[in-house]
């Protein structure tokens, strides 16, 4: 009897470790997104000059991508975005801001969003070319998946 609860206590023990750290994983990715996603005010000059060539082509864009997100997201998203003109976005590389972090990041499990879906509520500290500071809250849903024994983002959205 008590040899049968201590296996079933560290089974319990094994799961609950291991359902943390798949958690940790999938939460870590989400953050490395994010922050690499909100980069796009840092290298709005880059992209800009990249898109304004009479060259630029799709090519052009999914070799950014792929230097930049080619560990983060799957390669249906880097091609959804790619194709829908989804990165990058219009809002960051109209605007005076050019530098943005993030802070203050949670996350929690989205009902209704698919498997391996978090909402995020995050702190974004901004600085515009004058040097003036400021913060926004965002929010909005990010998809994990795993694919090869590595996590990806398949799908992302700012509220």
């Amino acid at each position: 009897m008590k040899k049968g609860l201590t296996h079933i206590l560290i089974f319990t023990l094994a799961l609950l470790t291991f359902g943390c750290t798949q958690k940790n994983e999938k939460e870590k990715l989400a953050e490395k997104f994010l922050q690499t996603y909100y980069s796009q005010y840092e290298a709005k000059d880059e992209l800009i000059t990249m898109m304004s060539s009479p060259n630029f082509s799709n090519d052009d864009l999914q070799d950014y991508l792929d230097e930049h997100y080619g560990d983060l997201i799957t390669i249906e998203l880097r091609d959804q975005w790619i194709s829908n003109r989804g990165f990058p976005n219009p809002k960051i590389l109209n605007s005076s801001i050019v530098k943005a972090t993030l802070s203050s990041i949670t996350f929690k499990v989205a009902e209704g969003e698919g498997s391996g879906a978090l909402t995020f509520q995050a702190l974004v500290k901004m600085e515009n070319s004058g040097g003036e500071k400021s913060e926004q809250e965002v929010g909005g849903v990010v998809r994990i998946v795993k694919n090869d024994g590595d996590y990806f983002v398949e799908y992302f959205r700012l509220d």
